[in-house]
C-alpha cells in the first residue's frame, strides 16, 4: 500500500514558473510552510498532503515570462555547444554544536516519486 510520496525537481520548477513562494503554496494547500519546504526538497510526504500540495500548485496559472526565464532543475543538460551556468550553494555557518538531524532525502520502500507536469 502506498503511504508516502516524494516529489522530484519538477515540483520545484513548477513552483518557480508560477511565481509562488513557499508561504503562498502552503496557504493554498492548507499545510505548514515547513511541509511545503519538505515537498520542494523531495522529502517523502503523506499521500493526502502531497495531493493537497500538487492540486494547489496545479491550480495556480503559469507565468509565461517565468516559464521562459526561470532556472530549470540543475540536472538538465545545456543544449549542445552552449555553456551552462553553475550555482554553488553552501550552508551558512552556525554556532549550533550538533549537525542537522534531517536525513538526506532518499527513496524508501514505501515512497514513490511523483513527477508533476509543469505545462
Amino acid at each position: 500500500m502506498l503511504t508516502r510520496i516524494a516529489f522530484d525537481q519538477e515540483f520545484a520548477q513548477a513552483l518557480r514558473v508560477r511565481g509562488l513562494t513557499l508561504t503562498e503554496l502552503a496557504v493554498r494547500a492548507h499545510v505548514t510552510v515547513a511541509t511545503a519546504s519538505a515537498a520542494v526538497q523531495g522529502r517523502p510526504l503523506n499521500v493526502s498532503t502531497a495531493t493537497r500540495l500538487a492540486r494547489a500548485l496545479a491550480s495556480a496559472p503559469v507565468v509565461s515570462e517565468l516559464e521562459r526565464w526561470a532556472r530549470a532543475p540543475a540536472n538538465q543538460q545545456p543544449a549542445r555547444g552552449r555553456r551552462a551556468t553553475v550555482a554553488l550553494v553552501a550552508p551558512a555557518p552556525t554556532d549550533h554544536p550538533h549537525p542537522s538531524r534531517h536525513a538526506a532525502p532518499g527513496a524508501r520502500a514505501d515512497s514513490y516519486q511523483l513527477p508533476l507536469d509543469v505545462a
